[in-house]
């Protein structure tokens, strides 16, 4: 299973966490690791837990390498910072009803 991310009406790609604080050297980007997990038939249950470092929207996907493999069943929860000012938590709350463009 994969996380992929979409910010400011950007195209849906893997998401790495605190990819804008990236260290570059000698010019050139680290290679980063972006959220994923594996569900096994040992392991059929797994749970992630991160905080978001960008305001946009999130999905999960599911790499499938046969077609009698099980689907996956992804619950997602979302909690906004309860230490954000009303109106910031109001605005990030009111996200909650909107969806991505897809294109």
């Amino acid at each position: 299973m994969f996380l992929f991310a979409s910010e400011k009406g950007a195209e849906f790609s893997p998401y790495v966490q605190h990819v804008a604080d990236m260290l570059v050297d000698d010019g050139k980007p680290t290679m980063m690791t972006p959220i994923s997990l594996r569900l096994t038939p040992k392991v059929p249950v797994r749970e992630m837990v991160f905080v978001s470092d960008i305001d946009g929207f999130f999905c999960m996907m599911q790499e499938v390498d046969n077609a009698d493999e099980p689907l996956a069943d992804v619950r997602l929860k979302r909690r906004v910072d309860p230490n954000l000012g009303w109106t910031d938590w109001f605005k990030r709350k009111m996200t909650s009803w909107q969806t991505p463009k897809h294109s």
